[in-house]
């Protein structure tokens, strides 16, 4: 039994502190492939690690990357959709359905990339030189 306003509180408490949570965290997968460790609590300490000092720069940035490529898929979707309305109602449903799996697929490839390049920079590790060629 809280009062309204505390519970609005309350719920944008939790939704900072989760959004803080998510940011920390946000390196887990680089540090899960690029450092090859498989210890789950020993990556979240790493992530935890690598974002000291640096959770509202990340925070930002990958803000406005899903900002960017949600306008973006907005656009894409938006034609897309007027192009396979002209297939009627189920060539139109199984189009934005193949639309929507193609940007999900690159929005998961995209903020991926971004990711680990994060890590690449904070953890300070130099790129690895591309191997030879075979000849």
């Amino acid at each position: 039994a809280v009062s309204p306003a505390a519970g609005a509180l309350l719920l944008i408490a939790a939704i900072v502190g989760l959004i803080y949570l998510m940011t920390k965290f946000a390196l887990v997968s680089p540090v899960l492939m690029i450092d090859r460790q498989r210890n789950p609590v020993a990556a979240l300490r790493r992530s935890w690690q690598l974002t000291r000092g640096n959770s509202l720069r990340l925070f930002l940035f990958i803000f406005l990357i899903a900002l960017a490529v949600m306008v973006a898929f907005i656009v894409v979707s938006m034609i897309a959709g007027l192009i396979f309305a002209l297939f009627g109602p189920e060539g139109a449903l199984i189009g934005n359905g193949l639309v929507a799996a193609l940007l999900n697929a690159a929005w998961a490839v995209l903020i991926l990339a971004a990711l680990a390049a994060v890590h690449r920079q904070l953890a300070g590790a130099e790129p690895a030189a591309p191997p030879a060629p075979i000849e």
